[in-house]
């Protein structure tokens, strides 16, 4: 068996106690950074360079070919006890190419509606996939997180920190099986690792935005969310803490403050208090402001299937790290469980062995320098 055929049979991780999800009606989703050929076409230098057929690594030509030969293979993925389809649900981050491309060829070949939105002045973005024999369709809302700029009072600093342009693309579907809501975050956090707090503010607004639009639909039934992408935010960040902890600590020494019109960043949402710390035996004063997920507590898919998250989801020349997750809550008649998503399986990811091939990705048996994530989810 050749690397290129080891990466249709990954194996399923399953959930002990989901023994009878198959009597429920669930979905499937898959969610991926299949890196904007933009950034791809940068990768002409070391290591790249100097491998053999590299421009076939990084030619888009070939690479489309590739990724959509990929995701056409978790409907064939090593489960004996059930056939596997393709999954319902797709979201693409650093989607490019999407008008000439995906948008089609995910409709005319995998029968797939969707919704997508782009990087204020760039040209990738967000896009959601959904099998239109499964979901309808009821809302969409595009979200500009460079509109934070103009939310967060912070002086010269503003626009270069707050101003970045991400994105995020929000869905909300009816399944036809059950009639039930389901809302799709599929978001894209800023990348640098030396501004957490703008990655933090950006979660938060993502958060609040999606709550907000859930409002009229959940008043007389549960809403399920499911929170994907890439959120450029290790498992011990302050995004993970604000999506599975319910709140995070900004990790500013000074307190961020608010535009005085801002209805996102409220005092009930953002809390501002005095902390006394100790400082070679010296107590010392400050502030400390907590952010709250307005959701609560989200449950990770893969963490709660596997019992961690993945040791990796992005391997590329000089970083290896896990900054892709699939994240699930309901909204609404919380007493009845029986009705709220519980993720039943996940699909193992590629080793570590698989992602050197090439000594960092993308390579010639996987496209993107990051890896895609799969759930299996039911109601």
């Amino acid at each position: 068996m050749t690397r290129r055929q080891s990466s249709l049979m990954l194996k399923w991780r399953r959930r002990m106690e989901a023994s009878s999800s198959r009597e429920k009606v669930g979905f499937t989703i898959l969610t991926y950074n299949i890196l904007a050929q933009m950034y791809a076409k940068r990768l002409d230098m070391e290591p790249f360079s100097n491998i053999e057929n590299y421009e076939m690594i990084t030619s888009w030509s070939y690479r489309r070919k590739r990724l959509f030969r990929e995701i056409k293979s978790y409907g064939m993925a090593n489960d004996k006890q059930q056939h596997q389809e393709m999954p319902e649900i797709i979201c693409f981050q650093e989607c490019d190419n999407y008008q000439k491309y995906w948008r089609k060829k995910m409709n005319n070949k995998l029968n797939m509606y969707s919704t997508y939105t782009e990087k204020r002045g760039k040209r990738n973005g967000c896009a959601t996939f959904w099998r239109t024999d499964r979901f309808v369709e009821i809302a969409h809302l595009d979200l500009d997180l460079a509109n934070l700029s103009d939310l967060i009072d912070k002086g010269k600093e503003t626009n270069y920190m707050y101003g970045r342009r991400d994105t995020a693309n929000l869905t909300l579907l009816q399944c036809k099986l059950s009639s039930k809501y389901l809302l799709i975050i599929n978001n894209h956090l800023a990348w640098d690792p030396e501004y957490p707090q703008v990655k933090l503010s950006q979660m938060f607004y993502i958060l609040q935005q999606a709550y907000n639009m859930i409002q009229p639909y959940n008043s007389s039934s549960t809403v399920s969310v499911v929170l994907a992408g890439d959120f450029n935010s290790l498992p011990n960040s302050e995004v993970y803490n604000l999506i599975v902890e319910g709140q995070a600590v900004v990790p500013t020494a000074k307190p961020l403050s608010f535009n005085s019109d801002c209805n996102i960043f409220t005092e009930a949402s953002v809390v501002t208090s005095g902390k006394t710390s100790q400082q070679h035996g010296n107590s010392k004063k400050g502030v400390e402001q907590v952010m709250f997920n307005p959701f609560g507590k989200f449950k990770s898919c893969y963490r709660e299937v596997r019992g961690n998250e993945p040791s990796f989801t992005n391997y590329n020349n000089g970083f290896s790290g896990t900054l892709d997750y699939i994240f699930t809550v309901d909204l609404g008649q919380q007493q009845d469980k029986s009705g709220q998503l519980v993720c039943t399986r996940v699909l193992d990811t590629i080793t570590e062995e698989q992602a050197s091939e090439h000594k960092c990705l993308p390579s010639l048996t996987f496209p993107s320098d990051h890896i895609p994530l799969v759930a299996s989810l039911t109601w």
